[in-house]
């Protein structure tokens, strides 16, 4: 099933490791500038008809939507917003602003139209472009009433790391703040339910049975040790559309689904076919891991999987968290076993203080990191950083000015939150706009065992081109990622805009 929304006229197979165990996949390196915020957009009305004097009546809107009203200077009426098209069902009714319509005059008041689509939404509107099924038979339940769906997300947001996944939750928050003001299913809002999985085990179980009894399904959610509610969430059978699973137990749940899809034995072969043209060093390879988490299992995975394009790992370095890091060591055997490709997994501040070293001992090999050192925070330890490679399966920040929907999430998280856009706060948004698609889509046929069938079939989920092609139903790792260098502390591209796309190569390990 491929879902897209003609929004507008325009989309890391990364790694199979999602900077897990303590990896701190915190906030993204913040764009040159955030899109002005624009207020809640306005859907599609009727078009209004107005006076000088700046009133004016609005025509017949097109769902729940308000109606477009207003006047201009001239003395005739506003247009509605824009023309995004609408779903076919039983539409609320609306009141309508005319300030809030494109076009429309900036003082206009029109009475809403009634209307046929069950969320019609303007040209910027959530819903826009997507097929509305009918709402009749629609029931309540679990998480639903008559005027909210409630969502849960749970991330980490307590524990070794405060805020380890806060801007998932900032996401959700943000997307919900937009889908509100622009959409609804079937007549009703959604409502989260924000959850703090503590970065561990228990901290998730606990979070999951909340969410069970709380909420019809959990969205955008992301934990670092996500094993722990896995029986829980397939026990109870709740729709779970992850930001991404990051553990084994979860990943195979059958209601658990990553927007940003992931299998682990699934490494990517376009970024390491760029590294290997770089020079000979791939074939004297070391691999630098935090052993916490499913960091361990990630990192052998890599290895297989790098080795059979050819890679070769001299070395593989394990950092214990609970212990105290002897980087010169690490660096010095690096040196002396003449490493000249270094690949480093999880947290970055523990990377951060190995390319320090490096630095120090004036030692320059290849250092590569997954997406969890394209992070303001890992720039921000000076200029040792420089040199630092990344592979990325997601839209970059600095070009957002070329990815619409990309904008639409900073300018709403904006309004929300105010944090950094991030790149696992990304992907959060994409499971939120994912799920009310196809909440919409089901209309009156939606309930939990609907949704996890319905997401069993998307297979090349973009969320308007704002991410390469994420197979949700069948969990597998995207083939389509850039390759960015830290160069004077700004992120340089260096692989064809947008992405690069090639197959995977199974590693062996995790599966």
């Amino acid at each position: 099933m491929t879902l897209k929304k003609p929004r507008r006229p325009l989309r890391i197979a990364g790694a199979a490791a999602v900077c897990l165990g303590l990896a701190a996949c915190g906030s993204q390196v913040p764009p040159q500038q955030f899109v002005n915020a624009q207020g809640a957009y306005a859907g599609n009305g009727g078009n209004g008809t107005g006076t000088a004097n700046g009133t004016g009546s609005g025509g017949t809107g097109n769902g729940d939507v308000p109606a477009g009203t207003g006047t201009t200077n001239a003395g005739s009426g506003g247009t509605g917003a824009g023309s995004g098209k609408v779903g076919t069902g039983n539409g609320g009714t609306g009141t309508g602003n005319g300030s809030t319509g494109k076009g429309s005059g900036n003082t206009g008041t029109g009475q809403a139209g009634t209307g046929s689509g069950s969320s019609g939404g303007g040209s910027h509107g959530a819903s826009s472009g997507v097929k509305a099924g009918s709402c009749t038979g629609f029931k309540n339940g679990t998480g639903i009433t008559n005027s909210t769906i409630t969502i849960a997300n749970a991330a980490d947001l307590s524990g070794p790391v405060p805020g380890l996944f806060k801007s998932a939750s900032a996401a959700v928050t943000a997307y919900v703040a937009y889908f509100n003001a622009t959409s609804s299913i079937c007549g009703r809002k959604l409502k989260v339910e924000g959850l703090d999985s503590g970065t561990s085990e228990s901290g998730d179980q606990q979070a999951a049975t909340t969410a069970c009894g709380n909420a019809f399904a959990m969205v955008g959610s992301m934990g670092a040790f996500d094993a722990g509610g896995a029986d829980t969430v397939t026990s109870c059978g709740i729709p779970d559309l992850r930001t991404a699973s990051t553990e084994t137990a979860r990943y195979k749940s059958p209601v658990a689904f990553g927007a940003y899809s992931l299998a682990v034995p699934e490494i990517p072969v376009s970024p390491f076919t760029y590294f290997k043209s770089l020079g000979n060093q791939y074939k004297d390879a070391a691999f630098v891991y935090l052993s916490a988490g499913a960091s361990t299992l990630n990192a052998k995975s890599f290895v297989a999987g790098e080795t059979k394009q050819g890679y070769d790992f001299k070395d593989q370095i394990a950092i214990d968290p609970t212990s105290v890091p002897n980087y010169p060591g690490y660096v010095t055997q690096l040196k002396s076993d003449n490493i000249k490709y270094v690949q480093y997994i999880g947290a970055y501040q523990y990377a951060q203080k190995l390319k320090a070293e490096m630095a120090r001992q004036n030692y320059n090999p290849i250092f590569v990191m997954d997406p969890t050192a394209y992070d303001a925070n890992y720039v921000s330890a000076g200029s040792a950083m420089n040199g630092t490679y990344v592979f990325v399966a997601g839209p970059l920040f600095e070009e957002a000015n070329r990815n619409p929907e990309l904008s639409n999430y900073m300018a709403w998280l904006g309004h929300t939150s105010g944090g950094a856009p991030t790149f696992f706060g990304t992907y959060a948004w994409v499971a939120a706009a994912l799920f009310t698609q196809l909440a919409i889509q089901l209309g009156g046929k939606l309930t939990r065992a609907s949704m996890i069938a319905a997401l069993r079939g998307v297979h090349t989920y973009t969320d308007d081109n704002m991410v390469p092609p994420q197979d949700v139903g069948g969990k597998h790792t995207p083939r389509c990622l850039s390759v960015i260098e830290l160069t004077g502390g700004k992120w340089v591209r260096k692989t064809p805009y947008p992405y690069t796309c090639a197959n995977t190569v199974n590693s062996g390990v995790g599966g």
